[in-house]
């Protein structure tokens, strides 16, 4: 059941991910027909077990309709993505991965769609309590398109599955593979985005496994070469920067090092255009260090 309830979360996520696409294209029409469907489907998505056949048949219908009016649209591989999320919600998974697949062929140039076919296959297999299918895909979503965002996240999410299985010795033999892919692909692609969400990844993988400085290390990494308007929001590095307090402080026990990571970005930088907030963080931390204050996880 558990599992069950991750499956539909992750469903309704990709639904509001694919339907803010919507907003970012000229297709007026379809956005408008589109989004009419859409209601019917987020009330599906509410309680699916309750959901008579028809709800569910009429919501295909519409989607199928869109798809043949509007077969060039760029918004259709998005539509067509929910198509097969009906099926799966449905729990027709055969039909569902029929779907997905005919989206891997209909769209090649597509990678990042690709690969977002091929984990919507890899949830239908985890429905369906078939952990080695899922698993098969999910490694060819690896091995093939590692940089696309839903590669990205696979090698993590294959160590989350182990640990909520609490098998202890293929989690952290999951970690370790993910952890050395992460470093190869950061490796492999520096000063890029690939790099940033590769280090990303590897971060959280350090702090599942409550390996803190190694963890605060590779965010100062991040906050370092990355840590700039042109390249992070300001939400963003403040979200950074409390993790490196918190583990640093409450954590390691130590001030010293979230101390140097921003004294040395600005004395690298002088000019650097959030000099003042690091400054902050710096005046922050130092007048903590003189008192002792330890700061707990809720702070």
């Amino acid at each position: 059941m558990k599992r069950l309830v991750l499956i539909y979360i992750g469903i309704l996520a990709g639904v509001f991910v694919l339907f803010s696409l919507l907003g970012r294209n000229s297709d007026y029409a379809i956005e408008q027909t589109a989004w009419k469907v859409q209601r019917e489907y987020i009330d599906i998505l509410k309680d699916p077990k309750v959901v008579p056949e028809q709800t569910f048949n009429k919501v295909i219908r519409d989607y199928q309709k869109i798809i043949e009016r509007y077969p060039d649209s760029k918004l259709t591989p998005v539509i067509r993505m929910l198509v097969g999320n009906v099926y799966h919600v449905k729990k027709d998974y055969e039909t569902s991965r029929e779907k997905f697949n005919e989206i891997i062929k209909l769209y090649p140039q597509n990678r990042g769609l690709q690969a977002e076919a091929l984990s919507a296959i890899g949830r239908t297999y985890e429905a369906q309590d078939n952990w080695p299918g899922a698993r098969k895909v999910y490694d060819r979503i690896v091995a093939d398109y590692a940089l696309t965002m839903a590669g990205l996240g696979v090698p993590i999410y294959i160590a989350n599955h182990y640990k909520t299985q609490n098998d202890y010795q293929k989690t952290m033999d999951a970690y370790d593979r993910a952890i050395t892919h992460y470093n190869a692909l950061a490796a492999q692609n520096p000063d890029s985005p690939a790099e940033y969400n590769s280090l990303r990844y590897l971060s959280n993988c350090y702090l599942d496994q409550k390996r803190w400085r190694e963890a605060v290390e590779v965010l100062g990494k991040i906050t370092d070469k990355y840590g700039r308007p042109e390249r992070m929001n300001i939400r963003t590095l403040d979200i950074i920067l409390k993790t490196v307090n918190t583990v640093s402080v409450y954590q390691l026990k130590e001030y010293e090092l979230p101390l140097q990571i921003y004294q040395d970005i600005i004395t690298k930088d002088p000019n650097h255009p959030w000099k003042d907030y690091f400054q902050k963080m710096i005046d922050t931390l130092s007048t903590l260090k003189a008192k002792s204050v330890q700061v707990s996880p809720a702070q």
